[in-house]
């Protein structure tokens, strides 16, 4: 899975996604998966709009479940 550490900007990404990420401070998927969901709703950037285009991109790459918390590590 490369892609997880591929530039955001060379992903099929709309431009308000990517200066959003980068306002995050997000370069690659990695990085925001490395976040849980709870973090990224209390950044200053952060939109539904942005994380609809995330997860469907997640979604349609079959990943989704890559950004989930484990089981019983919900509390993260």
């Amino acid at each position: 899975m490369d892609t997880l550490q591929q530039p955001l900007n060379q992903l099929a990404f709309s431009p308000d996604f990517l200066a959003r990420s980068g306002d995050m401070g997000f370069r690659c998927l990695q990085d925001i998966l490395d976040c849980t969901p709870a973090a990224i709703l209390k950044k200053e950037r952060f939109s539904y709009l942005w994380l609809e285009e995330l997860t469907t991109y997640l979604s349609a790459k079959g990943w989704l479940t890559l950004w989930q918390p484990w089981p019983g590590n919900n509390a993260r």
